[in-house]
């Protein structure tokens, strides 16, 4: 059943998500995530992509983003897509389905931003350098080609 409810960060990493939506890429000067909700979403991805999830429980809520604003930038098909591939069908959307999609979601978005964490306890300082290591050395991106806009045009996704 779709929900009218918000997703939600988890207030374990309500720092890193602020943290994350303010990262500027210093050859741009443009953030690399516009909204709190792209973080999240990344988040998501990463931990689809990994393939490591941990359980979101109603305790671990911190501050929501509201329904509208992931609706309206189509950000729920991200949601749908992951319910998909996970489960290998789609009763999820059925008006009287008893599943709430925004779970694997959840699910995926705290295993995702878990590593994160993990990234940048393991490669303190830069925000985006942590990542790009992180991404190295799960294999997602090759950071030995000394070409850093090469290694984000190669994010597997």
């Amino acid at each position: 059943m779709r929900k009218e409810t918000p997703v939600y960060r988890p207030k374990e990493f309500e720092t890193l998500c602020k943290d994350l939506a303010s990262v500027i890429d210093q050859k741009t000067g443009k953030s690399i995530f516009n909204r709190l909700a792209d973080v999240l979403a990344f988040a998501a991805y990463l931990g689809f992509q990994l393939e490591f999830k941990r359980d979101f429980t109603q305790d671990k809520r911190g501050e929501d983003i509201q329904w509208q604003i992931i609706r309206n930038q189509d950000d729920d098909v991200i949601i749908d897509i992951m319910n998909i591939a996970e489960n290998g069908d789609i009763t999820f959307l059925e008006k009287n389905s008893d599943i709430d999609p925004r779970d694997l979601f959840h699910d995926y978005a705290y295993g995702g931003l878990t590593k994160i964490s993990q990234w940048c306890e393991d490669n303190p300082g830069d925000l985006l350098d942590a990542i790009l290591q992180g991404l190295s050395s799960e294999n997602i991106i090759d950071l030995n080609n000394n070409d850093d806009d090469q290694a984000l045009e190669d994010l597997k996704f």
